[in-house]
């Protein structure tokens, strides 16, 4: 078993508040925070419904024990920061290197026992293995940032008429980005 914590959240917007504007045609700053939260929680369901992270971010998926594969969610996976786990008296210790083999570039990433390798002992506990890793785009999806306009847009302008969570073009323009493999 495995799940993801958000240890460093990414800073900044994917479409900039003044594009924003511009997009829904706004000439007025009296709703600009609320065009922030719109912006902030269309991009973090884009970044659910397909499984990426837009904007750089820290990572650290935990897994119970150590697999031969360690699949690792919130692609794209940059840098691998670190692997610790908790050893079988229950101490803290970092994963000596080459012990795995980094395949960032499969989506999902993922960390692959390497050749002739056995991987330490750990205490038998929820998330004694931790991998941190720092994933984003240096440039972010056309398709992300459409779907992100085209969702802030429905809300923006039907907001008292219980908008769909996203609407059926930004489905499809995020569909080509989304990671089916876990």
């Amino acid at each position: 078993m495995s799940y993801s914590v958000l240890i460093t959240p990414s800073s900044g917007l994917i479409v900039s508040i003044s594009d924003m504007k511009d997009h829904l045609r706004v000439d007025h700053s009296d709703e600009d925070d609320l065009i922030q939260a719109y912006i902030e929680a269309a991009t973090n369901l884009a970044q659910t419904i397909t499984r990426r992270q837009f904007l750089e971010a820290t990572w650290e998926t935990r897994f119970d024990k150590f697999l031969n594969e360690l699949i690792l969610d919130h692609s794209p996976v940059n840098e691998i920061v670190s692997i610790k786990y908790t050893d079988s008296a229950g101490d803290e210790q970092t994963l000596a290197s080459g012990i795995y083999e980094e395949d960032l570039d499969h989506e999902p990433a993922r960390l692959v026992l390497a050749e002739n390798q056995t991987t330490p002992l750990t205490k038998i506990k929820p998330a004694a293995v931790k991998v941190r890793f720092i994933s984003g785009y240096a440039t972010i999806p056309k398709e992300a940032v459409q779907a992100i306009r085209l969702t802030v847009g429905e809300w923006y302008e039907k907001r008292e008429d219980h908008p769909r969570m996203m609407i059926q073009a930004s489905e499809r323009l995020l569909s080509g980005l989304r990671v089916l493999e876990f």
